[in-house]
């Protein structure tokens, strides 16, 4: 079996101690609304939340749904979603200190235009779970949290919806589930453009947003390479079954030649006949076709299946929306 690890993304983020020394409560009231995000993760951090990230690494990252710009949003690629299982929230942010929260304003959807808010899918139910901070102990410095969850429906409108909770909580992170969603007419991806948070009516301002995304994209990036070599690190061949029997083999060298046979009369691998070479650059994963070196959208169901969804702006699924896969043989190297 060939090696497989997790990647875990948690950008820790120093700017500034908050200091904890109890001075006034005109001063203590007011650290409320200044907060920095100390980490962050989404589902399986990052690698699959980000909906094009095997195009541009970040563009759709859980972060863009704090930077309160309508232009940017968080999103999830369904299709991915639903062949990798595992846990189902969107994202999650932990914050450098405690903050109390009240109210929380939500632009669910994508609201680039109205179009594109069409065009994607947009949250129906949402559930919140926080990390509320743990009053029972009587140790002073236990720094544990409670969990605790509500869940909210949502209209279809393309304007900020006003989520008000039971009770004021004390939290240092927060995370989201989208429980259901209104279909999109064009894509499935789901999309959240905004949250903000608040309290007795003020705004919760996070002070870190421009250089955690900038952090977040070179660990992310990083840590993609490293997934994709491991993955990657001798000669390998793939092989396609139809009804269980072998009709087409890919050998993927290290030197970057791909070689491709098939004796079958799927167009789709006959489309990947085209390709020659492939590489790893940057996160990417590429293949050359006609001496243009395209993205591949991929996703690794187990470390010995390799599923492609699209070759560029290729669609590589059948009728049904199923990708290619494409199955490791025992990663016994090339000969």
């Amino acid at each position: 079996m060939k090696k497989i690890f997790i990647i875990v993304i948690a950008i820790f983020v120093s700017i500034g101690a908050c200091s904890e020394n109890k001075t006034s409560k005109d001063n203590q009231t007011e650290n409320n609304f200044n907060v920095v995000i100390s980490s962050g993760s989404s589902n399986v951090d990052y690698y699959y939340l980000v909906s094009d990230f095997w195009r541009e690494a970040g563009k759709y990252a859980g972060i863009n749904a704090f930077d309160g710009n309508l232009k940017t949003c968080a999103a999830r690629d369904e299709q991915i979603y639903s062949v990798m299982g595992g846990e189902d929230y969107l994202f999650t942010i932990k914050f450098n200190k405690y903050i109390r929260v009240d109210t929380i304003k939500i632009a669910a959807g994508c609201f680039f235009n109205e179009k594109y808010y069409k065009f994607n899918n947009r949250p129906k139910e949402i559930k919140i779970t926080f990390g509320v901070k743990n009053t029972i102990s009587k140790n002073k410095n236990d720094s544990t949290t409670v969990r605790v969850s509500e869940t909210f429906k949502l209209q279809d409108k393309m304007e900020y919806q006003v989520l008000n909770f039971k009770k004021v909580y004390n939290i240092n992170w927060i995370r989201f589930k989208v429980s259901s969603f209104y279909k999109g007419s064009k894509y499935d991806d789901t999309c959240i453009s905004d949250i903000k948070f608040y309290y007795q009516g003020k705004a919760i301002k996070i002070n870190n947003i421009e250089s955690y995304k900038i952090k977040n994209r070179q660990e992310f990036i990083k840590n993609l390479d490293d997934f994709l070599k491991l993955m990657f690190n001798s000669d390998t061949i793939y092989t396609w079954q139809n009804d269980y029997k072998e009709e087409a083999k890919f050998i993927f060298k290290t030197n970057g030649e791909l070689k491709v046979s098939f004796s079958g009369s799927d167009k789709r691998i006959d489309y990947l006949k085209k390709v020659k070479k492939w590489k790893i650059h940057h996160g990417k994963f590429l293949f050359l076709i006609e001496k243009r070196w395209v993205p591949v959208k991929y996703y690794f169901s187990d470390p010995d299946c390799l599923e492609i969804f699209q070759i560029g702006k290729k669609n590589m699924t059948d009728k049904k929306g199923n990708a290619l896969p494409l199955f490791d043989e025992e990663a016994q190297p090339a000969i």
